[in-house]
């Protein structure tokens, strides 16, 4: 049976929340700025059609679930796993949405605006797991 710690590390689960966060801002900020200059700078195009609300939406997505998750983490050591889990599923959904929205409304550029929304949810994905992860290995280490 898996071992819960009743009192958890809360300046350590801190460190690694502001530390997760200061690193998909960072993420998000780049990804944002290096695929506007390609467009831009490379590709010349000057209409970038409904491309801003790709990293809007994946930054704020992705700075709340680390937030709750840490959130949870602190009240609730047993169910953060199946929020995170519920939370991951709403995110598929409204992703799911999103891309059904751009292929049937977008006209130009479909393709690069369907490529730079895979971007961002891969990003999101990686930067998701790495913190969670993150997160079992310290409860783990105090158990």
């Amino acid at each position: 049976m898996l071992k819960v710690p009743l009192k958890i590390n809360i300046k350590q689960m801190k460190k690694i929340l502001q530390r997760y966060l200061i690193i998909y801002n960072l993420i998000i900020i780049l990804a944002t700025w290096g695929s506007v200059w390609i467009v831009t700078g490379v590709l010349h195009m000057k209409d970038l059609g409904i491309y801003p609300l790709f990293p809007s939406f994946f930054w704020v997505w992705g700075n709340l679930t680390i937030w709750l998750i840490f959130r949870i983490h602190q009240k609730d050591v047993k169910k953060a796993l199946n929020y995170y889990m519920l939370l991951k599923t709403v995110k598929n959904l409204l992703a799911a949405i999103i891309a059904v929205i751009i292929f049937t409304t977008v006209k130009e550029m479909r393709e690069y605006q369907l490529m730079a929304f895979a971007m961002f949810y891969i990003i999101n994905l990686i930067t998701e797991s790495m913190y969670i992860f993150s997160l079992e290995k310290q409860r783990k280490k105090e158990a």
